[in-house]
């Protein structure tokens, strides 16, 4: 069996006290460290300066193994995540491969899958792309178990000890006009994420 990949998460990084954190999680020697979005959680946006300063405190300790998503105050008012996707994307663990999605990717750290998804300027939703982009993935490439990384709740399923609970009982993807687009996941997908992981 494939060795079980040891991990950290973050996110709303403050880069004082992330900096006393990233110390004591590279002591740990963790493979890579899960990042949550909001590199800065009190400004918006991405600029070489602040990028530069979290990547000294959280990236170089660690070997730049970060595996991110973006949350809302990532989001420039004037370029969106262009200036995000050009520094924090290209920080990433060695021999970690990635497919990517609009918005989104998925990671495989050979045992377990990392599927990070974008919850947008608002942190309240999913795209219509992304939410195309997961509806194709298939169970083969998924194969659990894997771990949805986004900065804020992205869907409304319910992992228990038999795997799945949805809010409808047939199990049918609860989409209507009172469901936000982030419930729309297709059970196939979440299935193979939850019950893995459980049990």
């Amino acid at each position: 069996m494939a060795r079980v990949p040891t991990l950290a998460i973050l996110s709303d990084t403050h880069v004082p006290v992330t900096a006393r954190l990233t110390r004591a999680i590279s002591r740990m020697d963790i493979d890579a460290l899960l990042f949550a979005g909001d590199h800065h959680p009190t400004r918006f946006g991405v600029t070489r300066r602040s990028a530069a300063a979290w990547r000294r405190s959280v990236g170089r300790p660690l070997n730049d193994a970060v595996i991110a998503v973006p949350g809302n105050h990532d989001y420039s008012p004037d370029d969106g995540l262009a200036e995000w996707r050009e520094r924090f994307m290209a920080w990433w663990p060695s021999g970690v491969s990635r497919i990517d999605g609009p918005g989104s990717f998925l990671a495989d750290l050979g045992y377990l899958r990392i599927i990070g998804l974008d919850t947008g300027e608002t942190a309240s939703h999913l795209s219509d792309d992304q939410l195309a982009w997961l509806r194709a993935l298939s169970t083969d490439v998924v194969r659990g178990p894997a771990i949805v990384l986004a900065h804020s709740p992205c869907f409304r399923w319910a992992c228990t000890s038999d795997g799945l609970s949805t809010p409808t009982p047939s199990g049918a993807t609860p989409c209507s006009t009172n469901s936000p687009a982030w419930a729309c996941w297709p059970t196939s997908v979440a299935t193979s994420i939850c019950s893995p992981i459980v049990g």
